[in-house]
């Protein structure tokens, strides 16, 4: 195979890998490709109330379902005076408070943020346990009524979810049929409809359940949690309006528990009030934080496995490869001549760090004067590294002075001078005064001016925001930036200004 195939194969290797792997972040782990995109984020408030009989308390307080769409980023609690856990079993999560000795009114709070992140919602997702109900009518004439009402729902549907919905919608009618009236007998509680629907699917073969949802709404105080039935049909629960019979999610509805909601033992009058706000938050820092605790899970060799300083140094490391392929394009595609080949990316270091006019100030200062020192250091015949380590002796005595000078003379910016990187301002000076002394100053001017020209363009592709925001989140986008580099570095042709050296040539030809 030849070097330019395996180039080839390489090339697109390095492309499929980071274009791969930026997708996946942003499908699997909700990474935004954009910045400044904000997500919807809900608060939620549980306060718990209830009378201590002066006995030891304990608080059970069942949780949000986590197969309900949502996904909990932020979790506390305010307990004085309690202990508290959290406790799971057959996947439902309930909060435990408890006390030795409490008497008295007693409240609890407990509260979570919510961003949605799934489309595709299940009631009991990965819970395929089916749940078996004591039969509610063995005595007659109930029980010939209920399995009346059963097989006239059966006869007009054809799976479960047609069954559901008849015995549903027979249920809530307006004029009900005899056998319902009478299973319902002189209540018209909607609880007791439910109980009754819940009863009835069990009896057809349809395994059921009975879950708690909760509707959001920004600002609501005391939100009430409403009754679904969820049938499983044999691969997914499925939910139910047992009102209306429609199946699905009801949009911004969260699964709160099939169980009890608040359990309390060594108190009375207990009550729970929900109260929620819904906030805006960036979705960059909602990624972050979705896998802050998972990290060697869900993205393993991760830069946030990292401890934050170190994050903060790669941020500005990560833009160096940017920069390399600005001075790439500009040298090998646009044939500009700078003074070094990387030389203009630390002097775009060095500018992020003073902002752009200050550095091209200092820095054009601190080259001027090393190179009028440089000149007169010529003269006494000194030995190469000698001569170096003058120049960066001189270097260091320029940025002390400017420093000092400016400060007395209130230019705070002339402080600034200390971050750019001595041995470069040093190296720079030599390599101008040699090349001064080989080929003139006017290679100089067109060296050192490409090279300010090139630091000034690497500044600003660095200091973009879109660069900076995909270089730290998507670091493995450096592959395609990697392939990019290779594929330039076969190129042989002609340069942006040959073409334009060479143009006389090609009008006296034609």
């Amino acid at each position: 195979m030849s070097s330019k195939s395996q180039l080839y194969i390489w090339v697109a290797l390095l492309c499929i890998l980071g274009l791969g792997r930026t997708l996946y972040k942003n499908q699997k782990l909700d990474f935004p490709l954009v910045p400044g995109v904000q997500e919807d984020v809900w608060i939620l408030e549980a306060q718990i109330d209830f009378e201590a009989r002066g006995d030891a308390v304990k608080v059970s307080f069942g949780l949000p379902a986590y197969t309900s769409g949502f996904e909990i980023i932020d979790e506390s609690v305010a307990s004085p005076g309690y202990g508290y856990y959290k406790s799971e079993n057959d996947g439902v999560a309930r909060a435990v408070w408890s006390a030795r000795s409490k008497e008295g009114p007693q409240r609890l709070y407990y509260q979570i943020s919510m961003v949605q992140r799934y489309e595709g919602r299940e009631v009991g997702a990965g819970d395929r346990t089916i749940e078996t109900i004591p039969p509610a009518f063995t005595e007659e004439p109930f029980l010939s009524a209920a399995n009346t009402v059963v097989e006239a729902a059966r006869s007009r549907s054809a799976d479960s979810e047609t069954y559901t919905r008849e015995i549903i919608r027979r249920i809530n009618e307006e004029e009900p049929s005899q056998n319902v009236r009478l299973l319902l007998g002189n209540s018209f509680r909607q609880v007791d409809r439910i109980e009754l629907i819940h009863d009835l699917l069990s009896r057809g073969g349809v395994p059921s359940r009975i879950v708690k949802g909760l509707p959001l709404g920004d600002g609501r105080r005391h939100a009430s949690m409403h009754r679904y039935i969820a049938i499983f049909d044999g691969s997914l629960w499925q939910l139910f309006n047992p009102q209306t019979g429609e199946m699905g999610f009801p949009e911004d509805l969260i699964i709160w528990g099939q169980h009890s909601l608040l359990d309390v033992e060594g108190g009375d009058n207990s009550k729970v009030t929900i109260s929620m706000i819904k906030t805006s938050q960036s979705a960059r820092v909602l990624a972050l934080q979705g896998i802050s605790s998972e990290t060697t899970e869900r993205l393993p060799l991760s830069l946030y496995a990292l401890p934050i300083d170190v994050q903060a140094a790669f941020k500005l490391l990560l833009l160096i490869p940017i920069g390399a392929i600005v001075v790439v394009f500009i040298r090998n595609l646009i044939g500009l001549r700078t003074s070094g080949t990387f030389m203009p990316i630390l002097i775009a270091m060095a500018f992020i760090e003073t902002k752009l006019v200050t550095g091209l100030v200092i820095f054009t200062v601190v080259i001027a004067l090393g190179l009028l020192i440089r000149s007169y250091l010529s003269r006494l015949n000194l030995l190469l590294v000698p001569r170096i380590a003058a120049v960066l002796i001189v270097v260091v005595c320029l940025m002390v002075i400017i420093s000092i000078v400016g400060h007395n003379l209130g230019i705070e910016a002339s402080m600034r001078v200390t971050l750019f990187p001595m041995i470069i301002l040093a190296w720079t000076i030599e390599r101008m005064s040699v090349l001064w002394d080989e080929q003139g100053a006017k290679e100089v001017y067109v060296q050192g001016g490409g090279s300010l020209l090139t630091a000034v363009l690497v500044y600003l592709v660095m200091t973009s925001e879109y660069i900076q925001f995909y270089t730290f989140m998507f670091p493995e986008l450096l592959l395609v930036a990697l392939a990019l580099t290779l594929a330039i570095g076969t190129y042989s042709g002609y340069r942006l200004t040959e073409l334009w050296r060479f143009e006389p040539l090609v009008k006296e030809s034609e």
